[in-house]
């Protein structure tokens, strides 16, 4: 029988799930007043840096289990973010070499501005979408206006944490538990896009730059740095330093 092969991420998916499992047995039996949702919570509050302070270790076993609890959901948290990111770049690579490979024609004269204020314009909207729609449900869990609403969860993207606002019942407990991860990785993906959003202009501006100059004498001219003139190896060389150039442009990019 044919084994069915399983998900690249499948064993971190678990590592959490057991490390989730364990680490809240612990705080069930040594924090006696927090339930499974306030554990589940304060882990999520934790290993994402979020950090609001309102849920906390009452004695030296506790704050000692946090500390291993601190280092080891990081490594895990933020390995499962560099994948993300790493989908977002090898995405961002693919679009770029797309654009880089296709032949250029009289339209590409000139960069366009308005194709990357449009791709930056949708990772905004994205973000703004996820901040709204999560103070949208605080507002009515927790009676809190928009602009309170609003302010914690762009506190809480950033995984900034101030604590002045923190939720008060299980149900907002419960969606903080889903929200904080998505979020953050949500922002840490969209700086990622903005990042590879510039880079892709600058390609452009080369690939473009290169393209369209033709070999005239000013050319020649430049490539005769010492006045002696261009020898027919010097010429050759350049050439060839050339082409490789606009290759990588093309190809690599």
């Amino acid at each position: 029988a044919a084994k069915v092969p399983f998900h690249p991420n499948f064993h971190k998916f678990l590592i959490v799930i057991l490390f989730y499992t364990f680490v809240v047995i612990y705080y069930l039996e040594d924090e006696e007043d927090w339930s499974i949702v306030d554990c589940i919570y304060f882990i999520t509050v934790t290993i994402t840096t979020v950090g609001y302070g309102d849920e906390t270790p009452d004695n030296d076993i506790s704050r000692f289990m946090t500390i291993l609890v601190i280092f080891f959901g990081l490594m895990v948290v933020f390995g499962l973010v560099n994948d993300f990111a790493l989908f977002i770049l090898e995405y961002a690579e693919k679009t770029a070499k797309i654009i880089a490979n296709r032949k250029p024609s009289s339209k590409d004269k000139a960069i366009d501005p308005y194709k990357f204020i449009k791709q930056r314009t949708k990772i905004v909207l994205i973000v703004l979408c996820v901040i709204i729609g999560g103070s949208i449900f605080l507002m009515e869990s927790e009676n809190w206006n928009f602009l309170d609403a609003f302010y914690f969860c762009c506190v809480t993207t950033t995984t900034v944490g101030y604590g002045d606002f923190i939720p008060t019942n299980q149900t907002s407990k419960i969606f903080l538990i889903f929200y904080i991860p998505f979020s953050v990785v949500c922002v840490a993906g969209a700086m990622g896009q903005f990042i590879s959003c510039r880079l892709e202009i600058e390609a452009e501006a080369k690939r473009i730059q290169l393209l369209s100059r033709k070999l005239d004498f000013a050319m020649l001219k430049e490539l005769d740095s010492n006045g002696d003139g261009v020898s027919v190896l010097k010429y050759v060389y350049i050439g060839i330093y050339y082409i490789y150039v606009v290759f990588n442009l093309l190809y690599i990019v």
